[in-house]
């Protein structure tokens, strides 16, 4: 996964995607943190939603989640140490849960498509999310 390669960059973005989900399903940040850039807003507002979501609304997110296509990937030129990559972002229908059920304060979110630039870098042997934002 920390292999400077495009195979390398695609298994940490799958990689920080699966810790995206978890973050929202269990409201523990912790390990999307650990690979995140301190000042990703992306990342940050995520962890602000999760914790909103677990300690406020005392609910959890149910369902597959965020998945990737790869199929259309697109790795851009080096920018100011960043590698920005584009790649097709799969949201698929989830549902919220409270202590009683189905969450009737938060409805399900409905199937989306989009592409996202990841704005990944590779520092001490290890690449880390610097930042996330649509395309076009």
């Amino acid at each position: 996964m920390n292999e400077i390669s495009q195979t390398g960059q695609k298994k940490f973005i799958q990689y920080w995607i699966d810790l995206y989900n978890y973050t929202y399903e269990t409201g523990d940040p912790h390990l999307m943190q650990l690979v995140s850039d301190p000042q990703c807003k992306f990342c940050n507002d995520v962890y602000a939603q999760a914790d909103e979501l677990f300690n406020q609304k005392k609910a959890w997110r149910v369902g597959t989640g965020t998945t990737l296509n790869f199929d259309k990937i697109k790795v851009h030129p080096e920018q100011d140490g960043f590698v920005p990559v584009d790649v097709e972002v799969h949201d698929h229908e989830v549902s919220y849960y409270d202590d009683n059920g189905p969450s009737t304060e938060i409805p399900p979110e409905k199937q989306a498509t989009t592409t996202l630039r990841f704005w990944i870098y590779h520092r001490d042997a290890y690449w880390y999310m610097g930042e996330v934002g649509t395309v076009g």
